[in-house]
């Protein structure tokens, strides 16, 4: 692990941020930029020994940036690398960390740092897999292929069939970037669960929908539990009082949506000012969040008192 320490490009710095306090919940204290110089940064996840992971999805890479400082150097923090536009990266319950490798098609075991290769694959031949989640001893992973958006499950050792959908016929938006859909946030989801429910935010349609149930689109349609939303990407789960917290794509901002979800165009922002926000994830204790901005290629930190659970 390089101990690196925190430079800023003169130009490019990120910007500040405003915030807002949400009197039932948490009162941000101190925001700063965290990471800089990083490629696309996407999806991350905070491992069980508290490590801060992100995915590189313009290097193919994944980086250790548990220490703040300036990534632009490539071995920096290099934590697995020699994938293919990397997305979801999830710690599951077994000890095992795995990624989503969305340009293989692949998903991939990278619970020993270093080079990918053909030895790291756990299941391939979808379609642009996305984010991943564990549900009801599942492993379930997000995809889009040219005719719909879905989730299948993943069956260590094998390939992608029909026989592994669990959600699909969900539409494809073939105008967005950089695929027809994006379905969120690595670890904390864009599909998390939510009170044992799984949800699933689909960024065209503005909406996270219920889908513990699975199933097709028709059949999930009617289970939306929160809309009214701009490109929502990202989500996670506030881990002390169990709350929504959705990035905002399209609007710059992250928001926490009640917990009986609904129309959520007007939803108080936790906090503004971003200009891509892709990810955010909490440390276990409450007191520290991390946002993903891929226009800045920079990680937030954000410090928080939590004023009752």
């Amino acid at each position: 692990m390089h101990r690196v320490s925190l430079h800023l490009p003169d130009l490019d710095d990120p910007p500040s941020l405003t915030h807002s306090y949400d009197r039932g919940g948490y009162r941000i204290t101190n925001i700063e930029v965290h990471a800089t110089g990083l490629n696309l940064p996407g999806h991350m996840a905070i491992t069980p020994d508290l490590r801060v992971l992100v995915s590189e999805f313009g290097a193919g890479a994944i980086r250790d940036i548990t220490q703040p400082g300036d990534y632009r150097i490539p071995t920096v923090g290099r934590y697995a690398w020699d994938l293919k536009y990397p997305g979801s990266i999830q710690p599951i319950s077994d000890g095992r960390i795995l990624v989503a490798d969305a340009g293989a098609g692949a998903i991939v075991d990278v619970s020993k740092p270093g080079k990918v290769t053909s030895d790291n694959v756990l299941y391939d031949g979808i379609s642009h897999p996305y984010s991943l989640v564990e549900f009801q001893g599942r492993l379930l992973v997000s995809f889009s292929d040219n005719s719909m958006v879905g989730m299948a499950e993943i069956r260590p050792g094998s390939r992608y069939s029909l026989d592994d959908l669990f959600v699909y016929g969900f539409p494809v938006v073939k105008t967005m970037e950089p695929y027809p859909a994006l379905l969120g946030c690595g670890g904390s989801w864009s599909g998390v669960l939510l009170n044992d429910r799984l949800i699933l935010a689909h960024a065209a349609l503005g909406a996270v929908f219920d889908v513990t149930t699975g199933g097709s689109f028709d059949e999930l349609r009617s289970s939306r539990y929160a809309w009214g939303l701009t490109l929502p990407l990202g989500m996670t789960v506030d881990p002390l009082d169990g709350n929504l917290y959705v990035t905002e794509r399209g609007a710059g901002v992250i928001k926490r949506i009640p917990k009986t979800g609904g129309y959520a165009r007007f939803a108080e922002p936790f906090i503004a000012g971003f200009a891509e926000p892709s990810c955010i994830r909490f440390m276990p204790n409450g007191q520290t969040a991390y946002v993903c901005d891929r226009s800045w290629n920079a990680v937030y930190r954000i410090n928080l008192e939590h004023r009752h659970a």
